[in-house]
């Protein structure tokens, strides 16, 4: 806490994860910051903010551990990068400690989240999945496809996801094609991917036997490198398969030239609804500051959710000096969370309020990965009378504009497992020892031949 020269007395509790902060998402905050000291708001007091670190990786028992030792420094809110899980931990948590603070949050996205009634204190600035996921499917309907291949990482987010999209297939009268089969049961894809798994091989040998050509993954973005390369391994690439999905933004920052022929090749013609970088002109501008303070890269892309994370608590605070009430009541910053409305890098900022504190939609933007580069083809916007719209047609794996067929009339080449040969794992490990065995032994006859 800070005193200034006028007696106002601010303090701001700022939340982030490790890799939002490496992955410059925290710029976001600081050039949030930077606006407000400059007279974005025109405010009586300067907010200064003190970073509290709530690790994504937290239990229940932790994170509440962590809120009972350090709730004497929550005071009128809880802002930054909270991911869907420690989101859900943390907001209950504080209902069950007492914790009025207001939690105004990103990347939280997952559907569960925009259920009031259950999570009251939770706010974000980036759109929801069930949101995202309606979008999705209407992309889907849009190229006629009635059948989707779907494999989700086995865990709280993915498979959130995996219901939010479920859903939005059902509306639309959308197969998801023998679902069950296709679930990726526990790989560790943020280190090294365990190819030989044998669930998860058996997942790709199901889709391949079901002739379907459109494949969707639910996992977390850092996933997909990992299953872009999975899927080259196995041969599931080229004009045979379409990928659709939400989560392109890692198409850059490859380890090495292979694996970016391998992400390259099999993201080549692929189409996704993805939440857009910023919105209109202010957005722009702020976008472009942002690229500036990255040295001219491309920042993370909760950059700019986050800077109106910030932006949000400061005009909740000025809300409450205006009409007189308590800015460092959590109660007071509560209520004006749901009075405010201000235009922001992801446009115009308002709480829907009622059943949900998810903001006013603003919809996404549908890109296609063309020569290895994300271009911009479409918009969904649930807010027009036609919620999708193409400013340019698609140009498919297949190199056609025309979108291929859902289910293919032959079988779908892929060299791993021509002649639906049998996966077995324990074969390729008995392999390996047995090969070890022989060398090792090898090398100990010679040494006993040379002594």
């Amino acid at each position: 806490k800070k005193e200034k020269p006028d007696g106002a007395v601010f303090s701001l509790k700022y939340t982030h994860s490790k890799w939002l902060q490496a992955g410059s998402a925290d710029l976001g905050m600081e050039l949030a910051v930077k606006h407000v000291k400059e007279g974005e708001l025109d405010m009586p007091i300067n907010l200064i903010p003190e970073v509290v670190v709530l690790d994504p990786t937290h239990n229940i028992e932790v994170s509440r551990k962590f809120a009972e030792e350090n709730r004497h420094r929550f005071h009128s809110a809880v802002v930054g990068g909270l991911s869907s899980g420690p989101a859900m931990r943390y907001s209950t948590v504080f209902q069950e400690l007492g914790i009025e603070s207001p939690i105004i949050a990103v990347p939280g996205t997952a559907g569960a989240l925009s259920d009031a009634s259950k999570y009251p204190n939770f706010f974000r600035t980036i759109q929801s999945d069930g949101l995202l996921a309606r979008a999705f499917a209407f992309m889907v309907n849009t190229f006629q496809w009635k059948n989707v291949c779907m494999m989700y990482e086995n865990g709280p987010y993915p498979i959130g996801q995996y219901n939010d999209i479920k859903v939005g297939f059902d509306n639309l009268g959308i197969e998801i094609t023998n679902e069950e089969e296709y679930r990726i049961f526990p790989v560790n894809f943020y280190k090294d991917r365990e190819i030989f798994q044998p669930e998860v091989l058996e997942g790709f040998n199901a889709m391949r036997r079901s002739k379907c050509r459109v494949h969707y993954f639910a996992a977390f973005p850092l996933s997909y490198k990992a299953i872009a390369e999975l899927k080259y391994d196995l041969g599931f690439w080229g004009k045979e398969y379409v990928i659709v999905g939400t989560h392109f933004m890692t198409m850059s920052d490859y380890k090495s030239k292979l694996q970016q022929k391998k992400i390259e090749a099999v993201f080549e013609g692929s189409i996704a609804a993805m939440a857009p970088f910023y919105v209109g002109q202010k957005g722009a501008g702020i976008y472009n500051q942002l690229v500036q303070m990255n040295n001219g890269l491309q920042p993370n892309l909760f950059a700019t959710y986050i800077y109106d994370c910030f932006l949000a608590y400061a005009y909740a605070v000025r809300y409450c000096i205006d009409q007189g009430l308590d800015y460092e009541n959590p109660k007071d910053i509560h209520k004006a969370m749901y009075k405010i409305s201000f235009e922001g890098a992801i446009g115009t900022f308002k709480v829907i309020g009622g059943e949900t504190n998810d903001r006013s939609p603003v919809g996404f933007n549908i890109v296609n990965i063309v020569g290895g580069r994300q271009v911009e083809i479409g918009k969904y916007a649930p807010n027009d009378n036609i919620v999708l719209t193409f400013s340019q047609d698609p140009v498919f794996s297949n190199g056609k504009s025309i979108p291929p067929p859902d289910i293919a009339e032959d079988d779908l080449e892929c060299p791993y497992f021509e002649h639906d040969k049998e996966i077995n794992y324990w074969d390729r490990q008995e392999l390996f020892i047995m090969s070890a065995y022989c060398i090792v032994s090898g090398c100990l006859v010679c040494a006993l031949m040379f002594k």
